[in-house]
């Protein structure tokens, strides 16, 4: 069963002047009021973390609306496959899983602009819902609905930024949403706080996602945080993004969020199959160290064309081919989905078209914590 732990919130105490800075002050305090409910007051049994596999007969439902999806779009097969991982230090640390898995996987990095939003179809029904975009809701309820899933089991907010929770109460409200997880963060963005609303209004409280946590456990997959710290504060919201390893029978996949490349190398213990680069392909959290502790097969960077931040570098493409990676982009390709039957994955695209760089190494210099 997932070990499931809620933080109490923090009390801050700060002096202010008057006029804009009393303003100020009194916003920062009434979010964090709210942040400490929403982390520190439990919902009973309404969330679904360490829930075991479902029956054959959903397995089988859940395995043929995913194949229909599949067989809708206009997509395009590539031949670039991932093998399993024979890395001891990645092995390791998804040891809790049961087995190989019954049916499959279905992965899909959905394409949200200059921004994140990934849905995972898991065999047994379950589907684990990562970001949702600066304005992402609609993208990820037609996927939900179009692939025939009933509700979102395991919804995780990886960080604060408007570009990857800016749809999140929009998902929140159109969904039955069994339990949500994130960091704790200290923001008093309207998003941020619209997105604590949106929690609050469906009854529900926040787990705190933390490295060491299962979110969840099935017959042949798991799903844990390999990162922030537990109890570990960062000015900087990237440092504190959630980091997650979703293991699938033999495959493993790194969802890096926007954590920097110091952060990688201190947390992930090896080789992935498929890593979703951290920072929509910024040089913020993809160096030559990252790959090539990551090796992974394939590599998915979430951006938006002409997006102003230099969004991919060419030192993350370097790198990555570098260790023999497929580099997949939603900004040239569209929606790319991921199908993994346990030992293998393949992918797939929107569209077809090639990942070009933006900049040489934009966000270079926040490597660091």
């Amino acid at each position: 069963m997932a070990r499931r732990r809620r933080h109490r919130g923090r009390r801050a105490a700060s002096r202010a002047g008057c006029g804009t800075g009393c303003a100020r002050a009194l916003i920062v305090l009434v979010v964090l009021a709210i942040v400490g409910a929403m982390f520190g007051l439990g919902s009973g049994g309404s969330g679904s973390g360490g829930s075991t596999a479902g029956t054959p007969d959903t397995a089988a439902t859940s395995a043929e609306s995913a194949t229909a999806a599949d067989d809708a779009s206009t997509g395009t097969a590539t031949t670039a496959e991932a093998d399993a991982t024979t890395d001891a230090a990645a092995s390791d640390a998804a040891t809790a899983t049961t087995g190989q898995p019954q049916g499959q996987l279905v992965a899909r990095f959905l394409d949200v602009g200059q921004g994140d939003a990934i849905v995972f179809e898991f065999p047994d029904g379950k589907t684990l819902v990562v970001d949702a975009g600066r304005d992402g809701a609609a993208k990820v309820n037609e996927t939900l609905a179009a692939d025939g899933r009933q509700g979102i089991d395991w919804l995780v907010a990886t960080h604060p930024d408007a570009d990857h929770i800016g749809g999140m109460s929009g998902v929140i409200q159109a969904n039955d949403v069994r339990s949500v997880w994130a960091p704790y963060a200290n923001s008093s963005t309207k998003t941020y706080t619209r997105f604590l609303e949106a929690v609050a209004s469906k009854g529900l409280s926040i787990d705190a996602a933390y490295a060491g946590e299962r979110i969840a456990e099935g017959e042949g997959y798991a799903i844990d945080v390999l990162w922030p710290p537990d109890g570990a504060s960062y000015e900087d919201t990237n440092d504190c993004s959630v980091v997650l390893l979703v293991t699938f029978g033999q495959n493993t996949f790194l969802l890096a969020g926007d954590a920097p490349a110091e952060a990688l190398e201190r947390s992930v213990p090896g080789h992935m199959d498929v890593l979703k680069a951290s920072h929509h392909g910024s040089a913020s959290g993809t160096n030559v160290a990252v790959a090539q502790r990551t090796t992974p097969a394939i590599a998915i960077l979430s951006y938006g064309l002409d997006n102003s931040y230099g969004h991919p570098a060419q030192s993350v493409i370097d790198a990555l081919e570098g260790v023999g990676a497929t580099i997949y982009g939603t900004g040239a390709m569209g929606t790319i989905t991921v199908v993994s039957d346990g030992t293998h994955a393949t992918t797939t695209t929107e569209r077809q078209g090639t990942v070009v760089a933006a900049s040489e190494d934009a966000g270079s210099s926040s490597q660091n914590l």
